[in-house]
């Protein structure tokens, strides 16, 4: 993977319907009452206890390279008592010089998720809501991502970017020759990373909001 210099985000997002058909929610509409929680491994959540009303939200963000994640995730943290976590800031300012290849990003983000999920953590049990645009585009991604919600007792909602591949690939493809993107996936990468890719499922658990997009 390439580092192009400038990093705007240029995606338009619309949302849609939710995945199981029912309209969708407002973005900004927090999710409050669906996570359990667990023992806390960082501050004082009871076992057992539900998210309170005015809980923080974690957001999350499923959808392929390109779906228009980043830009989804900005909209998101506009709203007051929010900050964003952005994966590929991070990776490109700590780890920029070692990523050449898709073996390269998953090494050096294991190493991001196991400092950054204990301090999203400690923000959502500071009372702040966090969107964490890190890919949510597997189970044990997500089943990690909702550990951290489970822990502090904090609410989740994960935004579900459904764009078609051809979409996003021609969206990608645009950004690399602009420079829009701290990394330049290739086609080849994208197909290699996408392979992997699990769409939510209601057995999942999660409060899903589903976008659709044909707007590059």
């Amino acid at each position: 993977m390439q580092q192009p210099n400038s990093v705007p985000k240029t995606d338009v997002l619309e949302p849609q319907r939710c995945r199981t058909g029912d309209p969708v929610r407002p973005a900004q509409t927090d999710q409050t009452d669906r996570a359990d929680t667990t023992s806390s491994t960082v501050g004082t959540a009871q076992r057992g206890a539900r998210p309170r009303n005015d809980a923080p939200v974690l957001h999350l963000l499923c959808g392929k390279i390109a779906a228009g994640k980043s830009t989804l995730a900005a909209e998101l943290a506009r709203k007051p008592g929010t900050v964003l976590i952005a994966e590929d800031e991070w990776l490109s300012t700590l780890f920029g010089d070692q990523m050449r290849s898709v073996a390269d990003y998953v090494q050096v983000s294991a190493k991001l998720r196991s400092v950054m999920g204990p301090h999203i953590g400690m923000l959502l049990l500071s009372g702040i809501s966090v969107v964490m645009d890190f890919p949510a585009n597997t189970v044990k991604q997500r089943q990690w991502m909702r550990a951290i919600t489970e822990d502090v007792g904090a609410a989740h909602q994960l935004h579900y970017l459904n764009v078609p591949e051809d979409v996003c690939i021609a969206r990608l493809r645009e950004r690399n020759k602009v420079g829009a993107h701290q990394f330049a996936a290739s086609d080849a990468q994208f197909h290699q990373i996408s392979a992997y890719f699990e769409p939510p499922s209601d057995a999942e658990g999660f409060d899903v909001v589903t976008y659709q997009t044909d707007t590059i």
